[in-house]
């Protein structure tokens, strides 16, 4: 029974939290960088041969549907790739997004060390489902790496911020598909409310642990 009511407790807190189900995985409402509180406005889940390896989530001030205006734009904004895979690898992530630059006609030698760089910060970590590594854009500095809470390196500049949203929104993007998500998705904050559970959702969840207590 004591573990009923902690599920019951864990529920409460989870349903009245705002997290955001995007394509059934859950996403934080907004983030604070460090210059500005940035609510989540694009999203899109990245595939493997029809296996989900990462979702992407991207907070900034305003939702666009404009791919240009989105990796052009100088604001503040921050990414989040949070990995939905045990079997993820970066070699392959790394491989494929250098290629997706390339078809996109962007070889510029230091932008192509910056992803170098990149990966080089983030190799150290181990992937497995739920990881979660954080980029955060600041206009006249660069993009902040975090794993963790805790900031692993910079990249300097705009042009890599530039170049890695290009990869999902360019003109030629890693995924088609995604990018059709990322750049069609309705604002959180003008769509019905869909993304939580609802009241009976909760009761029958509710239902089912008692159901599950008893049993035991």
């Amino acid at each position: 029974m004591k573990k009923t009511f902690f599920c019951l407790i864990l529920l409460f807190v989870f349903y009245s939290s705002n997290a955001n189900n995007y394509f059934g995985y859950f996403l934080p409402d907004s983030f604070i960088s460090t210059t500005d509180s940035l609510k989540l406005t694009n999203g899109a889940i990245i595939y493997k041969t029809n296996v989900p390896q990462y979702l992407i989530g991207i907070y900034s001030k305003k939702f666009t549907s404009n791919q240009v205006e989105l990796i052009n734009s100088q604001e503040p904004i921050i990414i989040l790739f949070s990995f939905l895979s045990d079997s993820v690898d970066l070699k392959i992530i790394k491989k494929d997004w250098l290629e997706v630059l390339k078809n996109n006609n962007i070889q510029d030698k230091i932008l192509l060390e910056d992803f170098e760089d990149f990966f080089d910060c983030i190799s150290e970590i181990k992937i497995i489902n739920s990881t979660v590594i954080q980029l955060d854009y600041e206009p006249g500095s660069g993009t902040n790496i975090y794993y963790n809470d805790e900031q692993k390196c910079i990249i300097e500049g705009f042009e890599f911020k530039k170049a890695l949203i290009s990869i999902f929104a360019g003109d030629n993007p890693l995924n088609p598909k995604a990018k059709i998500q990322l750049m069609t998705q309705v604002p959180k904050d003008k769509a019905e409310n869909t993304d939580k559970w609802s009241f009976w959702d909760i009761l029958l969840i509710i239902l089912q642990a008692f159901i599950n207590a008893s049993e035991n």
